[in-house]
């Protein structure tokens, strides 16, 4: 039987110690992982309570945000008026009353050649998904005093007036969102409506966007706040109530009637400001001629300032789109050698190119200029020799330019491009008879043919 080896005393003792740093390191690793864990804990804990925080600050300043919109809201609410109609409201539910109403209105407003009204529709609100009530009021506004309420859904359809009204192509019916509310009306009876929507009708909030140069979806409350710094009462109760239910309450008139009022006074307070924009442009000349362009429906304005240089007024020639906007102003820029005394007499022909009798300020001293699109291209009949003074010209079918020269009573046929085609004196008999008629002899005094 062998013997069992014992170690010596210091290999027991290295081996013993050896062990311990061992479990040192390993008790070592574990506090780290045990610290690192409690650290992530710590960490977590304190993300969580931070997004906590930062969410509990936000929705605190939102809320702090939210309150104050509101008093601000009141506040604004309680000093701004609510516009009302104040004028005469006529309620018809009957067909035979609709129908005279509506022959009236057609024979009073046939006269006029912007005529207007402001439009507005109501009918029942339904909870029911797919489901929309017929239209059950139409209000019409034909004056700022004066509203009309056709309480349809009583007559069981559209009476045969109020529908010849809607399609009369001469009264412009204006609204909010008004083409949608047309569309609804003919699904809901027996009307064809494409000839409103094409010919006779306006969006007061498309027109609203065009006229003050924004993108916005307004709505007529919106509208009225924009234009009057008025409200309007678009209590819920009222606008969800029961629209074909007969009679409609004192409230409901009230309501129907300010809607279609206030379509009325939105769109008069748009096409003024349109008017006055344009009137802006030509505020501070001395005088202007205006041309109306069919091409691109242009606007042509010939101007002098009163503004002089070197003792001599300072001309212009601007072309405007529709709407007032400026599109080409020649003479402004003199760096271009494009400058005007006085434009006296505008005209344009198909090829866009525009003619200018532009006056010296001499009696008897002138000249036509031909502009293109970027600057003159041609000057015509501009004699040194002797004095030309052109005092009228028209265009000709065939897009030629005749130019009366009223000192030496001739008449200069220009082509398109102003180069002189022919010329014929207006001394003959015949054709000077022709001239009187017209108002365009009088070689002594160039103002008689203005």
């Amino acid at each position: 039987m062998s013997k069992k080896r014992h170690l010596p005393d210091w290999m027991v003792l290295c081996k013993s110690r050896k062990m311990e740093e061992m479990q040192e390191e390993v008790n070592q690793k574990n506090d780290e992982k045990v610290q690192k864990r409690k650290e992530d804990i710590i960490k977590q804990k304190n993300a969580k309570f931070d997004k906590a925080l930062q969410s509990a600050k936000q929705k605190f300043k939102e809320e702090k945000k939210e309150a104050a919109s509101q008093v601000f809201e009141q506040i604004m609410n309680e000093q701004t008026k609510e516009i009302k109609f104040e004028g005469k409201l006529i309620y018809s539910s009957h067909t035979n009353d609709c129908n005279m109403l509506c022959e009236d209105i057609e024979m009073a407003l046939c006269d006029s050649t912007e005529a207007f009204v402001g439009f507005d529709m109501e009918w029942p609100v339904s909870y029911k998904v797919g489901k929309e009530d017929k239209t059950a009021l139409i209000q019409i506004c034909t004056a700022p005093d004066t509203c009309y309420l056709f309480h349809i859904s009583c007559m069981g359809s559209i009476p045969s007036n109020l529908k010849s009204l809607l399609l009369n192509k001469h009264i412009k019916k204006v609204g909010v969102n008004i083409e949608s509310d047309i569309w609804k009306l003919e699904r809901d009876y027996d009307i064809h409506v494409i000839d409103i929507i094409k010919n006779s009708m306006d969006d007061i909030g498309v027109l609203a966007n065009k006229i003050l140069g924004c993108n916005e979806h307004w709505s007529l409350e919106g509208l009225v706040k924009h234009l009057f710094n008025h409200k309007i009462n678009k209590d819920p109760i009222l606008r969800k109530g029961d629209w074909s239910k007969y009679p409609l309450s004192e409230e409901q008139k009230l309501y129907a009637a300010t809607d279609a009022y206030v379509s009325y006074k939105v769109y008069e307070k748009l096409v003024n400001k349109q008017s006055s924009d344009l009137e802006n442009i030509i505020i501070g000349l001395r005088r202007a001629i205006i041309y109306l362009c069919n091409q691109k429906n242009r606007v042509i304005v010939g101007a002098a300032s009163n503004e002089k240089e070197e003792d001599k007024l300072k001309g212009v020639v601007i072309v405007m789109d529709q709407d007032g906007n400026h599109e080409k102003v020649y003479g402004e820029d003199q760096t271009k050698d494009i400058s005007f005394t006085l434009p006296w007499k505008v005209t344009a022909t198909n090829n866009a190119n525009i003619f200018v009798i532009d006056n010296s300020g001499h009696e008897v001293e002138g000249r036509v200029v031909v502009l293109g699109q970027e600057d003159i291209i041609n000057t015509a009949i501009n004699s040194e020799d002797k004095h030309f003074a052109p005092s009228y010209f028209t265009t000709t079918p065939a897009d030629n330019v005749v130019v009366f020269d009223s000192e030496n009573c001739f008449l200069h046929v220009l082509n398109s491009s102003g180069n002189l085609i022919t010329y014929i004196s207006t001394k003959d008999k015949e054709i000077k008879a022709k001239l009187y008629k017209l108002n365009l002899v009088d070689c002594k005094y160039r103002k008689t043919y203005y």
